[in-house]
């Protein structure tokens, strides 16, 4: 069920594009705007599935941040590690933990 949902809304997102967003990026400027879309995109749906009931999805749902590249995004990866530590799986909130660029301000 959660695959009919993410990847329509992943690959919808993908395709809607401009094609010269999808090359090397040339515009800087851009090319940031859409990985800030995608990631608050990947955020909510993390967000969401925050709920014991729903880790399976909630891996899913990492592994396609992974494969789109946002996986140290601050905001997405952030989501992750709170995902994982209220449905229970420390183990894997600790890996999460251990995978963030944390900077300190």
């Amino acid at each position: 069920m959660f695959n009919r949902f993410i990847c329509p809304v992943y690959k919808h997102f993908i395709h809607n594009t401009p094609q010269w967003s999808k090359s090397i990026h040339t515009n800087y400027k851009t090319s940031l705007n859409l990985e800030g879309a995608l990631a608050s995109q990947f955020a909510s749906i993390v967000q969401a599935c925050s709920d014991h009931s729903l880790l399976q999805q909630g891996r899913q749902v990492h592994a396609h941040v992974i494969c789109s590249g946002l996986v140290k995004n601050s905001l997405v990866g952030t989501k992750i590690l709170g995902m994982y530590f209220l449905c229970g799986s420390i183990i894997d909130a600790k890996n999460m933990f251990y995978q963030l660029d944390l900077k300190y301000t």
